[in-house]
């Protein structure tokens, strides 16, 4: 006669406190670990009836989260508890991507409105909420050791670009990725990986390797675009100088010619307070304009800042002639439009 015995089937009752002795410590240990989120298969798992869950959602203790997956207190769903419920809906190997995924990393400051999850691209699966995307992916590169299962961030960044609507939205998720990862190479390698890339030369001009002394991706793109590309004098980098009572440091000083360069990386509605009380001061005081760029001007309109920055050259006294190579846009093309 076989010893084997199934699995204890314990029903709605038992799970009405998940410390009592009734429920399994593995159970609760798991839901726990969840954040409080659990699906039908894992109670299934752990000998609860199939249809303990939903009994549950009916008697007001639990709250149906999606499909088969449920939260289990009488709380606000949360967007933690949503990330949670969207990869056990997923099943094994899904992840969470996207801006989700940026904002679990502390990547962005705000919760997305939408949950990007990747599962196996032979899983076909009908998203059940209008919150939750799922995209089938070949590969992609899931950490599962976090909670929940997450790709990336490398991964998650480029998945961002692709709802991206602007150059400058593309430049500001890779550059928040790029800082908050502490370096461009994982991204750099992941978009070699991806076949379809919808901002492709945009990102392939933002993650080129750039030259040490360069502070930020920006810097040196507008070295090597603008001045280098147009046989412009290259002013000094990261140059401590003084601006009223305080002394700061400024992305480029031209000494010879009187002029300063600032490269705005971040996207932000207008100059701070500060930049234009410095901007002013270093005109009025000390004599040295200054050029401010950002993303949109150095990657989208190459020439015309090599043929503004020339003219401040000649203005000032310099006597060269810059190589106005028109096309140069042609590196990130029209998809700045």
């Amino acid at each position: 006669m076989s010893t084997d015995t199934a699995p204890q089937q314990l029903g709605a009752s038992s799970l009405r406190d998940l410390t009592s002795a009734d429920t399994p410590s593995h159970l609760r240990d798991l839901i726990r670990s969840q954040g409080g989120v659990v699906s039908r298969r894992q109670l299934e798992e752990a000998g609860v009836r199939a249809d303990a869950g939903r009994e549950q959602v009916r008697a007001g203790r639990w709250k149906r989260v999606l499909p088969g997956v449920y939260l289990t207190n009488t709380g606000t769903v949360s967007f933690r508890h949503r990330c949670w419920a969207a990869v056990l809906y997923a099943g094994p190997r899904a992840a969470i991507t996207g801006a989700a995924s940026a904002y679990l990393d502390h990547v962005v400051d705000r919760a997305p409105t939408q949950i990007d999850v990747v599962v196996p691209h032979g899983r076909h699966l009908v998203s059940p909420a209008s919150w939750l995307a799922i995209r089938r992916v070949r590969r992609s590169f899931v950490i599962p050791s976090r909670r929940p299962a997450q790709t990336t961030m490398s991964f998650a960044a480029l998945v961002r670009t692709e709802a991206a609507t602007t150059a400058d939205q593309v430049v500001a998720i890779l550059t928040e990725t790029a800082r908050a990862a502490g370096t461009t190479k994982y991204l750099r390698a992941e978009a070699l990986t991806w076949n379809r890339l919808r901002w492709r030369s945009v990102i392939t001009a933002v993650l080129a390797p750039h030259e040490e002394g360069h502070e930020s991706i920006l810097e040196w793109k507008f070295t090597q675009l603008v001045l280098r590309a147009h046989d412009l004098p290259e002013p000094a980098r990261q140059k401590w100088v003084r601006t009223g009572k305080h002394r700061v440091r400024v992305d480029g000083l031209e000494e010879t010619w009187g002029l300063r360069f600032e490269l705005d990386g971040r996207i932000h509605e207008g100059k701070t307070d500060d930049d234009v009380w410095r901007d002013n001061e270093a005109t009025v005081t000390y004599r040295q304009p200054t050029l401010r760029f950002r993303w949109r001007h150095v990657l989208g309109e190459t020439c015309a800042v090599a043929h503004l920055v020339e003219r401040a050259y000649r203005q000032r006294g310099w006597r060269g002639r810059g190589r106005l190579l028109w096309a140069a846009d042609a590196l990130v093309g029209p998809v700045l439009g």
